[in-house]
């Protein structure tokens, strides 16, 4: 729907689908989670542009790093299906099985295959010039990825190799070798695919924002530790919200409302009681 509408990608449009979406069919919560992957990659985008123009190198350099994190998930099938840890919102265990286990016990393979899956890659992200764009970028790659690797693939074959009623991951070498054996090739494909998504709309902020390849912060050298940590430890950077939180300070130039509600405060943890 998203490329025949294009104001399916609209904050009014995916606050009213989830108000009305019911929960998928295996999920033991009724709630529904309000999903913003691609106005975050929006909202991340519009401040790289800032950034690159006051030469913040500083805050390009986190806000870049964070947008690698939300690219990397779109171009992991589970994150943008109901099937995130299971079939029809069942939890399984798949999700951290699949994503982390089988990736980390086959990650020479992985390392091994990406500069050919990159050259071979049929996918090519579209032209980005807008904070917009950057955000339907993400959705193309999501919509390719579940093409190539269908998330419903992860989670028959891990559940034919883990029969039974797991809840949590598993690190069994034959669980393991089954999701590579069927999903390995298709996993390499959809990361070149998430790479260079995450290049092309890291080099699209930057032309952007019509800064010079001059810029004296260019070839200063940043330490991660003390000159970014502290930036992406203050959560006010980039905050992240629910979608229902986020306004036009957080996605310039889409129709989310100028004055959002507040979100509501962290819950403090209660003081324990001396002696108990």
């Amino acid at each position: 729907k998203y490329l025949a509408d294009q104001k399916s990608l609209n904050y009014q449009a995916w606050i009213a689908f989830y108000k009305t979406a019911p929960p998928p069919s295996a999920a033991t919560s009724k709630a529904i989670n309000y999903g913003a992957l691609p106005f975050r990659v929006w909202q991340i985008f519009a401040q790289l542009v800032q950034y690159a123009k006051q030469s913040d190198g500083a805050n390009f350099l986190t806000a870049a790093g964070c947008l690698a994190h939300y690219v990397g998930d779109s171009c992991q099938p589970l994150h943008s299906s109901q099937h995130s840890d299971g079939l029809n919102g069942a939890s399984t265990g798949v999700h951290s099985t699949y994503e982390d286990n089988m990736v980390d016990a086959y990650a020479d393979q992985i390392g091994a295959g990406i500069g050919g899956a990159i050259t071979s890659l049929t996918f090519k992200p579209r032209k980005i010039s807008t904070a917009w764009d950057a955000a339907m970028a993400a959705m193309d790659l999501m919509n390719f990825c579940h093409q190539t690797l269908a998330p419903e693939t992860i989670c028959n074959v891990y559940n034919k190799a883990r029969p039974g009623s797991g809840k949590s991951a598993t690190k069994s070498p034959d669980v393991l070798k089954a999701l590579w054996d069927n999903c390995g090739h298709a996993t390499i494909e959809v990361i070149a695919a998430g790479a260079v998504t995450l290049a092309a709309i890291w080099q699209a902020a930057w032309t952007a924002s019509g800064a010079s390849s001059n810029s004296t912060w260019l070839t200063h050298t940043y330490d991660g530790t003390k000159d970014l940590m502290p930036i992406y430890e203050n959560k006010n950077f980039l905050r992240s919200l629910h979608l229902p939180y986020l306004g036009q300070a957080d996605l310039p130039g889409s129709d989310a409302p100028a004055n959002p509600p507040r979100p509501p405060a962290a819950k403090t943890p209660a003081k324990k009681t001396k002696g108990k």
